[in-house]
């Protein structure tokens, strides 16, 4: 069975996170609408270039983003302003997700283009009857919670706007047309890759860049989809990271970053047990006193968490963050129930109109 994930958000969470939103935001992170949905264990990633499912293995041959002459003069306007002709890379742009169960494949529809598009919608510089906003396309990253071998995890202060706290995270960007966006011989994606290449450049690498821990294990957990008011739309997937150093060594990793992209962050940054009977009240009053962010680290410490207690309590669904307005979605929605049933009885519902019903 094939599940639209991105036609679910778009049309059914989306339109209810907005109407939830309050008049007047603690932060700018309170005033996005999110939700995430937990995955299946052992999916893999398939891009494909339309909604036939055609199989995409390098970034050149994704579809390139269609722009009216002038949507591009804005572009290469933006392009200018910015003014990093070096820096005008190539990114992703997805317009559709999809979920196959019985395949256990997250296909994403997706098309290229560059830095510069994405800055144009980044900073609203389109009218609002722009051919390209009617696509609605999304950007895509990905998170990566770490987790360390006494079962916590930390949260660092980004440089961004607003300085949130967050984990580690970054753009899915290739370096160009020959990036490989699955790896034939590994199975990995560019989503995975670029995961694992975000956590050694912001934080584990030395300034010789070897690593100071080693990360054993990178884990799918769920994929978040949110949206700034009148913004564009972003697609993360989260990827719990095992670590094989304790708390207190990491710790000294981050007191003494010198990772190439360490500047991504300040020097602030706090740690939480991720153990159901050590957690406690801990997060959830340290998260009313920091609201920035709160529409990104929420679903990060939940996915490590998750990742910590699957051994003893399964992957179980916990659908509320304290101090958080993101929904969740548990993987048991994407599992068809099939019940047996007497003649005079109904089919069950669709995994969308039982989702529909769910999150009214």
């Amino acid at each position: 069975m094939i599940i639209d994930l991105m036609t679910i958000w778009k049309e059914k969470l989306l339109p209810k996170q907005t109407a939830m939103l309050p008049a007047t935001p603690k932060s700018y992170s309170d005033g996005v609408p999110v939700s995430a949905m937990d995955l299946p264990a052992g999916v893999k990633i398939v891009f494909v270039k339309n909604k036939a499912l055609t199989p995409v293995l390098t970034y050149g041959d994704l579809p390139t983003v269609k722009l009216t002459e002038d949507e591009q003069a804005i572009v290469n306007a933006t392009a200018e302003q910015i003014k990093l002709p070096n820096f005008d890379g190539d990114h992703i742009f997805v317009s559709s997700v999809l979920l196959d169960t019985n395949k256990k494949t997250l296909y994403i529809e997706a098309q290229r283009g560059k830095y510069s598009l994405l800055m144009s919608m980044n900073r609203k510089k389109f009218p609002e009857n722009s051919p390209i906003l009617t696509q609605d396309l999304y950007g895509v990253g990905a998170i990566a919670p770490v987790i360390t071998t006494d079962g916590k995890t930390v949260l660092l202060q980004s440089t961004k706007m607003n300085n949130p706290f967050t984990a580690v995270a970054g753009y899915v960007q290739p370096e160009n047309a020959d990036t490989k966006l699955v790896d034939t011989e590994s199975g990995l994606s560019l989503i995975e890759t670029t995961t694992k290449t975000e956590l050694l450049e912001e934080l584990l690498y030395d300034e010789n860049l070897k690593p100071k821990a080693e990360i054993t294990k990178l884990t799918l957990s769920s994929i978040s989809f949110r949206k700034p008011q009148g913004g564009r739309g972003f697609v993360e997937f989260i990827f719990p990271a095992e670590l094989n150093c304790r708390a207190s060594t990491l710790k000294n990793i981050i007191k003494t970053n010198k990772a190439p992209d360490r500047k991504e962050f300040t020097d602030k940054f706090a740690f939480f047990p991720l153990y159901a009977d050590e957690r406690g009240d801990i997060y959830k009053n340290w998260s009313e006193q920091n609201p920035a962010g709160c529409d990104l680290h929420p679903s990060a410490l939940r996915a490590a968490a998750q990742n910590v207690n699957s051994f003893v309590h399964g992957k179980t669904a916990q659908t509320f963050m304290p101090n958080s307005r993101i929904e969740y979605i548990p993987a048991s929605f994407f599992k068809p129930v099939i019940p047996k049933l007497r003649l005079t009885e109904k089919p069950v519902q669709s995994v969308e109109s039982s989702l529909t019903n769910s999150t009214r």
